[in-house]
């Protein structure tokens, strides 16, 4: 409680040379009200033929969950819609800026039913180095088969993992409605939440889990975010998490002001791997400039306030001098 106190005095700065100037870490980036992660659960084809073209199209970037066991090296038909994604397929995911997950090695069962956890661990922890051999990448966040877990497994997980799946809004299947989805996605901008979609088929002839009706359904699955998106941030689950956990540990500090200058520093306290640039809004008047290691850092008008983003360490903000009237 101590920390979430201190974090959230240093949050919010107001500059005592200038009443009425603020200086904030945005919750989320771009400022905005929500955040949301499209997730794609068991690596099957029909994510490359369907998903990935409407995604673009879009413009968003998902995260796209793989069981080892079930990557083949080849497949006799690259056009077929059933079966799952080859390694070389995966790569096209990647170069389009997709986040690739760890979905366990062979879920076979839920990681609660497995009978010890030297098995637990193996499902965890074998994909690791596979997936830095055939992709390149070191995996970030892990999705738990069935959707089950316990305190124990999920420290497990967090042992090479930034995080992990948690709960996520089933889509597709019979049971889902636009209607249930428009009204999921104004409640997470209205509560100011994080979630994630909890996708698997996209078409009933991939004969996947729970797929939706039609692709037509899918793709106005996505236009309801796409009408959202002043409000809400689109990312993939990784992006999320490291905005989040960046966030909940830095500070901003002014350390000196004059007329027309404020020298401040973003403080955080995250391994090297989290640092990203963080989204600050400063509200007031006349901003000029704003310069981070020398060079200009681009700023943009929103609502009351101005946003740039910053990274870890000094910056500087120039500001239109105030005439003296005395």
């Amino acid at each position: 409680m101590k920390h979430l106190l201190l974090f959230f005095f240093f949050l919010l700065l107001s500059c005592t040379g200038f009443p009425g100037e603020t200086l904030q870490i945005c919750k989320f980036k771009d400022d905005k009200k929500a955040a949301l992660s499209l997730t794609f659960d068991d690596g099957t084809r029909d994510h490359l033929h369907y998903a990935l073209p409407l995604l673009e199209r879009y413009g968003f970037k998902g995260t796209f969950y793989i069981i080892i066991r079930r990557v083949p090296e080849r497949v006799k038909d690259p056009s077929a819609r059933t079966g799952h994604l080859t390694w070389d397929e995966l790569r096209r995911f990647l170069k389009a800026g997709h986040e690739i997950g760890n979905h366990s090695l062979t879920h076979r069962r839920q990681l609660t039913r497995e009978t010890n956890m030297e098995d637990v661990r193996r499902e965890i922890n074998a994909p690791i180095p596979i997936f830095r051999e055939k992709l390149g990448i070191d995996v970030e966040t892990f999705c738990y088969p069935g959707a089950s877990s316990t305190r124990e497994i999920e420290a497990l997980v967090l042992e090479h993992h930034l995080g992990a799946s948690r709960w996520r809004f089933p889509c597709g299947g019979s049971s889902f409605t636009l209607e249930k989805w428009s009204a999921f996605l104004d409640r997470t901008i209205a509560k100011g939440n994080d979630e994630a979609a909890m996708i698997h088929s996209i078409v009933p002839e991939a004969k996947g889990w729970m797929p939706f009706a039609s692709l037509d359904q899918f793709d106005s699955f996505l236009r309801e975010v796409k009408r959202r998106e002043a409000d809400l941030w689109v990312d993939t689950y990784s992006a999320v998490i490291r905005y989040k956990r960046l966030r909940e540990n830095s500070v901003l500090t002014i350390l000196s002001e004059n007329a027309d200058t404020m020298q401040c520093e973003l403080r955080s306290n995250v391994p090297a791997r989290l640092i990203r640039p963080l989204t600050v809004k400063y509200s007031g008047s006349g901003l000029l400039r704003v310069e981070q290691n020398g060079r200009p850092v681009p700023f943009r008008k929103s609502g009351d306030g101005v946003l740039f983003e910053i990274r870890p360490g000094a910056f500087l903000l120039k500001k239109q001098s105030v005439p003296d009237t005395k």
